[in-house]
């Protein structure tokens, strides 16, 4: 026998306060959680604390709702979160509850890329995991024969089917499995023939003959004759549409060059100032060789006459997968524009294509084709028509496609006032945050997340109090001009002016681009009247998980926001994920402990600076220049924040 020592700690609530909430449960599902506790007597509200770190909750931010329920949603599969949940009334708030966790996932995507070769009585069917797993790790995969209806389970790629009938067609599709389910079926693989000598079984090869249709798109479609050589084992002669391809280069007069990361071709448009041009599989797999972090490709437009007036670049889906899997960004130069996917982007769009193609074009907005409405507010600014393509159709989301525009400012004109402008269906004009100009390069840039058209403008602002504050004048300009401030009427901004929460919050969330980004929701805030002009940035920034509110469950609406709370909103908000600066603020100490990593993150990234005495001065009120000065410089390091 040995002795057993035995620590039994009671928490003892203090009085008139409600108990703790018990069994507090947690249910993952895709991108949500769901909470559940039993209710607790007296309470009138409830406090919900999220965290990424065991053990590790901000108890000065909450979610308030009434009811012993809640789902959060808008969370990254995959990550594994972290909840308690304490019961308030007018006493105050009870202690935590139980501390549960969960990871939300669903199931994978779909596996790309199905190929079979086929043997005595069987098939090898090849395939690529797919781009995203959901969350949970896929631990295995299925392939199902056509015909027959028989499904062969395997880990990894490649799995080989027996029991297959020679001289019969199949054809095989693969989905994944993970912790949450079954995938999607992929696309069917090309049919092949079992065959027990399989020396002709070759000629099914000849299939990939079908690749000269690729020449459909364009150059060296004359590869397709190819085709021919496989007619010894199948009807693969339709290589010989490859020969369409002589009908796309619009008069190359030479192939594409291939040097170091990129691929250069020389083109001149047609007699209708188009460019279509499909770039062979063989050179982008080149160039992908020796690219590091992009794979470039760039087009020299021969246009003495200046007709350019279209620019269609297609790529085969098959050649883009090897960019995708080694982690490459693509950027096209295009003459009239440069469109850059980056690598997530490219993944994204490869994993959701069937088999074929991808499909670039840019197109000049002629002025007399827009609205007398548009006409007057963009002038003589060049507009253009963006579209990206896959397999004909347009992909059902577009996060981050950055497109650069060429423009040469004209006289007068500010830089840090030129815009880009989303022109919509129903011909209107709508400011595009992200905007950017580069005056001595001669382009504007911006993110897009949609197709359609485009044009860079100009917002000339004037505001007459701004001498007080002129080392803040081309921030609060700039974002004027980009709809994220607004002036306080007679032409004044009032840069001394102290900023309410609610203030700053709708300025980053209009600045970011993120007023219409989630489906809105009840806030559930004491003090947020839903009526009110903050209420839909409040509703998103709780949604995205950049705003949680506080104990009492108040918002803090009209309070003046402190400096390390507008650190911990732009924190939250880019989700930045980078090391924390190694130079901190002389009074780093005095930051409250749910800002400091933010804080430093922030300093680190070159977004927030302090005083000439090296402090920060967390708990300091932020002016309305101050607040412009660091949301604009939000906006100039996006894109490298982001890459």
């Amino acid at each position: 026998m040995q002795d057993v020592t035995f620590t039994i700690t009671q928490v003892v609530n203090e009085q008139g306060v409600p108990a703790a909430p018990q069994h507090l449960q947690a249910t993952a599902g895709d991108r949500q959680v769901v909470l559940t506790w039993d209710e607790v007597p007296d309470s009138v509200y409830y406090n919900v604390y999220m965290s990424t770190a065991a053990e590790s909750f901000p108890f000065d931010e909450a979610i308030t709702v009434t009811n012993a329920t809640y789902t959060l949603s808008n969370l990254v599969n995959g990550m594994t979160y972290y909840f308690a949940v304490k019961a308030g009334n007018s006493g105050g708030l009870s202690v935590a509850s139980n501390q549960v966790s969960a990871t939300p996932a669903t199931i994978p995507g779909v596996p790309g890329n199905v190929s079979a070769t086929a043997g005595d009585g069987e098939a090898t069917v090849s395939f690529t995991a797919p781009a995203d797993n959901g969350g949970s790790p896929v631990t295995g995969y299925e392939v199902m024969v056509s015909p027959g209806n028989q499904v062969v389970a395997g880990t990894a790629s490649p799995i080989k089917v027996s029991g297959l009938t020679n001289g019969t067609s199949y054809t095989f599709t693969v989905r994944a499995i993970n912790a949450m389910g079954k995938s999607e079926v992929s696309s069917a693989s090309a049919p092949v023939v079992p065959n027990k000598s399989n020396n002709g079984n070759n000629g099914n090869e000849g299939n990939n003959g079908n690749n000269g249709n690729n020449g459909n798109n364009g150059n060296n479609g004359n590869n397709g004759n190819n085709g021919n050589n496989d007619n010894n084992g199948s009807n693969s002669s339709n290589g010989n549409s490859g020969n369409n391809g002589n009908n796309g280069n619009n008069g190359a007069a030479t192939p594409p060059v291939v040097s170091a990361d990129r691929i250069q071709w020389s083109l001149q448009p047609d007699d209708d100032g188009s460019i279509t041009a499909a770039i062979p599989t063989e050179a982008i797999r080149k160039a992908m060789d020796s690219a590091a972090g992009t794979l470039t490709i760039e087009l020299d437009v021969k246009d003495d006459a200046k007709k350019l007036q279209s620019v269609a670049v297609s790529f085969p889906i098959d050649a883009l997968s090897d960019v995708v899997n080694r982690g490459l960004s693509l950027s096209v130069d295009m003459g009239l524009g440069t469109v850059t996917i980056p690598a997530d982007q490219l993944k994204q769009g490869v994993s959701s294509s069937a088999a074929g193609v991808l499909t670039l074009s840019i197109t000049q907005v002629v002025g007399k084709d827009l609205p007398s409405s548009v006409r007057d507010r963009i002038g003589d600014h060049p507009a253009a028509n963006f579209t990206l393509l896959l397999d004909g159709a347009k992909p059902e989301h577009m996060e981050t496609v950055k497109i650069r525009i060429p423009y040469m400012k004209q006289s007068g004109e500010n830089a840090h006032q030129v815009i880009v402008y989303s022109i919509t269906a129903d011909g209107k004009l709508e400011v595009v945050p992200s905007s950017q100009y580069d005056p001595v390069n001669g382009f504007a840039t911006f993110q897009a997340d949609h197709s359609g058209s485009y044009a860079v403008g100009y917002r000339d602002v004037s505001f007459t109090d701004l001498d007080s504050a002129d080392w803040a004048r081309e921030s609060i300009e700039a974002l004027y001009a980009r709809d994220a401030v607004e002036g306080k009427g007679d032409n004044r901004f009032d840069p001394d002016g102290t900023v309410t929460r609610a203030e700053f919050l709708q300025m980053l969330m209009n600045a970011l681009g993120l007023k219409n980004s989630v489906a809105a929701k009840s806030a559930s805030f004491t003090d947020v009247d839903d009526a009110q002009w903050y209420m839909e940035a409040i509703r998103n920034a709780v949604a995205l998980g950049i705003v949680n509110g506080r104990e009492d469950g108040t918002f803090g609406v009209n309070d003046a926001i402190r400096r390390e709370d507008i650190a911990v909103m732009i924190d939250r908000a880019l989700k930045l994920k980078g090391p924390v600066s190694a130079n901190i603020f002389t009074d780093i100490e005095a930051v409250s402990g749910y800002a400091r990593d933010a804080v430093a993150r922030l300093q680190g990234a070159g977004l927030i600076q302090g005083y000439e005495d090296g402090s920060f001065r967390a708990a300091a009120h932020a002016s309305r220049a101050e607040a412009a000065i660091m949301i604009y410089s939000v906006l100039m390091k996006l894109e490298r924040l982001t890459n």
